[in-house]
């Protein structure tokens, strides 16, 4: 595409994370995030309650997160390369909550009943 900088360009500018510093940041957010706000499931059903009355739609909690990870993409979007280390991250960190909240994962070793 004419006007854009390649990958391997940009890597050189905003530099590159291996795999498992990808991985690993995001299970640390997630983390992080659980200690504030609780389970996904939790937090992405009150999200959903709120969307339902601004869209007048009925929202579930694993809409809340592939919306989430599609604003990620949005944003990848806007940068020259495709491509931004943070909102990758943040994907995977969505992809978690999406796999927690539609399995019922318990989140953070928490006995505690989800629903």
């Amino acid at each position: 595409m004419v006007g854009r900088s390649t990958a391997k360009e940009m890597e050189k500018v905003i530099g590159r994370m291996d795999t498992d510093d990808i991985f690993s940041q995001a299970r640390d957010i997630c983390r992080e995030r659980g200690k504030v706000y609780g389970h996904p499931k939790k937090d992405f059903d009150k999200i959903a309650h709120i969307w339902e009355v601004i869209f007048r739609v009925p929202v579930e909690p694993e809409q809340v997160a592939l919306a989430m990870i599609g604003v990620k993409i949005a944003r990848i979007c806007q940068s020259e390369a495709f491509y931004h280390s943070d909102s990758v991250v943040d994907i995977l960190g969505y992809a978690n909550c999406l796999d927690e909240v539609a399995n019922h994962v318990p989140y953070l070793d928490d006995e505690e009943d989800l629903f």
